[in-house]
């Protein structure tokens, strides 16, 4: 079974045409700053993060799932992913993750990996 998310940089029209919304970031915390800063009624709310404030936001929003970018390092993202109740991937570009990475970023919390094209 298949799910198509649309990203946040789009017109907030198009998420209720998909399953649901994957906040960027920048999206993500800027709903601190909102009125509605609760979690979408969509199906499918992901996000992704490249810190523990990001990771926070993801979690208050209950996200179904959050990729976090493993930029600072294996034990970094070991740390920011302690305790973290989200399904949460490590993501980058294929010149920074590979298959061969899956066993490092279960070793720091995540359940996989997800490589952007």
């Amino acid at each position: 079974e298949r799910r198509v998310l649309v990203a946040s940089c789009h017109p907030q029209a198009w998420w209720g045409l998909a399953d649901g919304v994957h906040f960027l970031e920048s999206d993500l915390l800027a709903l601190s700053h909102s009125p509605s800063s609760q979690r979408p009624s969509y199906a499918w709310v992901g996000a992704s993060t490249q810190s523990a404030q990001g990771l926070a936001k993801a979690t208050q929003l209950a996200c179904n799932y959050v990729t976090v970018d493993a930029a600072g390092g294996w034990g970094d993202l070991g740390e920011m992913l302690a305790g973290c109740a989200l399904a949460s991937y490590v993501a980058g570009e294929p010149s920074r993750i590979a298959l061969h990475h899956l066993p490092l970023a279960q070793a720091a919390g995540a359940a996989g990996i997800a490589i952007a094209l």
